[in-house]
């Protein structure tokens, strides 16, 4: 009886951690990102002061190795006002794995984040002030703790315009 006993507890604990993963996986999956776009969009645009806009796909999946997977495409952040370009940055499709444990602290950890199509245009103002200096009084920032372990643009260009109107150098990442 006490040798059943001894496996009993330790079956029965894995047995429940399991229930608990795939609970957490069910509820992970059943989360649609779409709910959450406009207060999303809503929070970058009070946060930076331009417009903002979020493509067709923006989901979230789970990944055992990577954690929560986070996926949006043609995320379109507008320019300055005086700006040439209408938006200063368009990125064809972003990925973003998070872990799990450190937002229960308030920690974000983002362990990658890859960004595929960028498309970058910088330029200076008219007062000097350049376009990719945004209005540090729009928001009051996110309160969580961030850390980035891995970053990666996978394709895009930059330019970059000159405060007497002509083109600089531009950059070209394939």
């Amino acid at each position: 009886m006490k040798r059943r006993l001894i496996w009993l507890i330790p079956l029965t604990l894995a047995a429940t951690l399991a229930l608990l993963v795939a609970a957490g996986y069910w509820a992970l999956m059943g989360i649609d990102l779409n709910d959450y776009r406009p207060q999303i969009i809503a929070n970058v645009e009070k946060t930076t002061g331009r417009s903002f806009s979020i493509g067709e796909e923006f989901a979230v999946g789970f990944s055992i190795r990577n954690g929560l997977i986070i996926r949006a495409n043609n995320l379109v952040l507008g320019n300055a006002d005086w700006a040439r370009q209408p938006q200063m940055l368009k990125i064809g499709r972003v990925e973003a794995g998070v872990s799990l444990l450190p937002l229960l602290s308030g920690k974000l950890k983002i362990d990658h984040l890859d960004l595929n199509g960028v498309e970058l245009s910088l330029e200076p103002g008219p007062d000097g002030q350049p376009n990719w200096v945004l209005d540090a009084n729009q928001g009051s920032g996110t309160g969580l703790d961030i850390e980035l372990q891995s970053f990666a643009i996978r394709s895009g260009a930059m330019q970059w315009h000159t405060a007497d109107a002509s083109v600089g150098p531009d950059v070209t990442i394939a």
